[in-house]
């Protein structure tokens, strides 16, 4: 069985090694600060955080973002997973008022309101899902540029359609 991850928004901080303030700060207490080789070779080691999660001590690492969890819990996230899951919640917002832009009936139309409000609520739902599976890429900026032009023939269809039967 496939399953997707329901939308939600979380908290993070990205801990460079030397902002453990700043994320105890973020956690509402001190993280132990330790020490540790992890195998590369480094002079002295890595300052590691260790955090209490649900499954027992984790380490986090200079660049690994600190996640507050949907119940409050904390965890590191490696940061490739970090951005191949997560966006900022600015980006979200832009994607958003952009979608809303698009697809929201801007021309009068005497004839006929409903049709135009539904092809471009199809057309609205269509681009949420597009941008919600497709990756921000050129692929995605034309498949959201074919979804207008979809609006757009279906509008002139539907006042077309009107016109004749007048």
């Amino acid at each position: 069985m496939k399953f997707r991850k329901k939308p939600v928004v979380i908290e993070a901080i990205q801990y460079t090694g030397e902002n453990q303030g700043e994320v105890a700060s973020f956690v509402g207490k001190n993280l132990p600060v330790k020490i540790h080789d992890l195998g590369g070779g480094t002079q002295g080691g890595v300052p590691c955080l260790e955090i209490e999660t649900l499954e027992g001590t984790m380490l986090a690492i200079p660049k690994d973002w600190i996640i507050r969890g949907v119940s409050g819990e904390f965890y590191p996230c490696k940061p490739d997973i970090f951005d191949k899951t997560y966006e900022s919640s600015t980006t979200a917002r832009i994607h958003n008022e952009d979608i809303e832009k698009r697809f929201t009936h801007s021309r009068r139309r005497e004839r006929q309101p409903e049709a135009y409000t539904e092809i471009r609520e199809v057309a609205k739902q269509t681009a949420y899902r597009l941008i919600s599976i497709v990756p921000d890429t050129q692929e995605r900026s034309l498949a959201l540029t074919t979804l207008e032009e979809f609006v757009y023939w279906a509008d002139e269809g539907i006042a077309k359609g009107n016109k004749e039967r007048i």
